[in-house]
């Protein structure tokens, strides 16, 4: 059961890191183009996607001193 929610944390953070590197290259795109209201709405989408990664690697920190 351990391993299971090892490999599905890793394939959530594989996932969100895709994700938050698309969303940063269309952030560029945006910032580029002068699309500030897409560009200020992306950096808002990075925010919650870098959140949502933090969370998780404090999760895995916790599990590994609760082990210790």
């Amino acid at each position: 059961m351990r391993l299971l929610k090892e490999e599905e944390r890793e394939r959530a953070l594989d996932t969100l890191n895709d994700i938050q590197y698309e969303v940063f290259r269309t952030c560029t795109s945006n910032y580029e183009k002068g699309r500030m209201d897409e560009f200020w709405s992306d950096i808002n989408s990075l925010d919650t996607l870098f959140t949502l990664s933090g969370k998780i690697l404090d999760e895995d920190l916790k599990d590994l001193a609760s082990e210790s």
